[in-house]
């Protein structure tokens, strides 16, 4: 799945983007600017061994600089919860005896009366039901998805065709290496514009600022969404689309705001606002 997504020149990218943010004492932080932890440098060094690198592998033998960082900080066991959830589902993670009996027991007694008449229908039921809102979810957002780790589907399906194509729409270079943005949501373009033109305004350097406020205004305007769509099983989601402002930008379902008449009203002064300060 991984060779399908990302080229060798895209694994290369991420490599570099890693190595430039490992810190002198082998370990990773939170985020790039911070001081190592165990979350950080393992889940970096996971990336590292999936993208090809060996136990002694990467630039400046980077592996085996957090292999270490790793043992002489507790082990793999001294990762966060978050971290357990995420090396859990990979089977990256130690399971304790109770886990596995308890694993096992619920594999062999509970999972074939679970596919048995009568609870087998409403098994298949429910999970029809969850891939509704799954399958809903994709075309509200057109593939974006709250983030990018939210990919479900069957390999072999359109829907997973559609997914693949957004990839690349996580993916940007900088000067050190291929960035991924994980949320289209919280790390959103339309959102930041949306309280930088506010606060911009709210400043009384009117003069200085118009050809910053045109350029906000003219992305906040490029930025909504005209077209109306079909609003099947509207009541099940949590937002609704329709002449109003999305996230990150026009291609993407989700809007801002939760009802019609805020938003109408608060784009409204933001329009009244910016124009009265540009004097177009």
């Amino acid at each position: 799945m991984l060779d399908i997504m990302f080229s060798p020149k895209h694994k290369k990218e991420t490599l570099r983007y890693m190595y430039c943010h490992q810190n002198e004492d082998g370990g990773w932080g939170f985020h790039i600017e911070g001081h190592s932890t165990m979350f950080g440098t393992i889940l970096n060094y996971i990336f590292m061994r999936l993208l090809g690198e060996g136990p002694e592998g990467g630039e400046d033998n980077a592996c085996a600089r957090a292999q270490k960082w790793i043992r002489d900080h507790g082990g793999v066991t001294s990762i966060p919860s978050w971290g357990k959830t995420w090396l859990s589902e990979d089977l990256y993670y130690p399971h304790p005896l109770i886990q596995n009996l308890i694993g096992d027991s619920l594999n062999m007694f509970a999972e074939p009366v679970l596919t048995s008449w009568p609870l087998s229908k409403l098994r298949n039921k429910t999970l029809k039901i969850t891939m509704k809102y799954i399958h809903y979810e994709d075309e509200n957002s057109r593939y974006f998805t709250l983030e990018c780790v939210e990919k479900v589907e069957d390999p072999k399906s359109d829907a997973f065709k559609k997914h693949l194509a957004r990839v690349p729409d996580y993916l940007w270079m900088a000067e050190d290496g291929m960035r991924v943005q994980s949320s289209e949501i919280l790390g959103s373009q339309m959102r930041g514009t949306g309280f930088g033109v506010q606060t911009l305004l709210a400043s009384n350097f009117r003069e200085e600022i118009t050809h910053t406020l045109k350029k906000g205004y003219d992305f906040i305007k490029q930025s909504q969404i005209i077209m109306k769509r079909e609003q099947k099983a509207q009541h099940k989601i949590r937002y609704a689309f329709s002449d109003k402002e999305t996230p990150p930008e026009n291609g993407h379902g989700y809007d801002l705001m939760y009802q019609e008449e805020q938003h109408q009203e608060t784009n409204k002064c933001q329009h009244q606002k910016i124009m009265s300060h540009m004097k177009i």
